[in-house]
């Protein structure tokens, strides 16, 4: 059982074919990856699209009767993520059914607490600068936009700005 970090079929065929070649079952777990199918038993993980879609519509539900603009911010990973820009493709798609939902801006906080923190610290800073939802995409980059939220004294997350994580 393996969770890949990259999911190129280079990365990974030798090293697979050569566990198909000693007998060796093999399933890999929280990311597929773009080798032959044959040379793995299993992927069990989740599914991107369905993520984005699921959290973009939760945010509907959960915005429903509350009029006015909304600014988005997407908290990203890493930028070149090629699951990440599914959940995100996704996510903006059932964002557009309301256009009162602005993507507002996109930050790459390097999927780590202090990125996401960072980034919405110098983000709350800007003069005008209104963030009403954010979208992270791992629970590491949502904890630290929370403490970022929470730090200042005229915002509470949850109820100032929501904070919407996935991964």
């Amino acid at each position: 059982v393996f969770a890949p970090l990259r999911p190129e079929a280079n990365y990974w065929d030798d090293a697979l074919k050569e566990l198909v070649g000693a007998g060796v079952h093999s399933i890999v777990v929280n990311r597929p990856i773009y080798s032959d199918e044959s040379l793995y038993d299993a992927y069990v993980g989740p599914n991107f699209m369905e993520q984005g879609e699921a959290a973009a519509k939760w945010l509907l539900d959960t915005l429903a009767g509350k009029e006015g603009d909304k600014n988005v911010l997407i908290l990203c990973g890493n930028k070149e993520d090629e699951l990440m820009l599914t959940r995100q493709e996704a996510f903006e798609k059932v964002l557009a059914q309301r256009p009162s939902l602005k993507i507002w801006r996109k930050v790459d906080g390097n999927d780590t607490a202090l990125g996401g923190k960072e980034q919405v610290e110098a983000i709350l800073q800007e003069e005008g600068a209104k963030i009403d939802v954010i979208f992270a995409h791992t629970d590491e980059l949502a904890i630290g936009a929370i403490e970022a939220i929470n730090a200042t004294e005229s915002l509470k997350s949850g109820e100032d700005v929501l904070v919407i994580s996935v991964g």
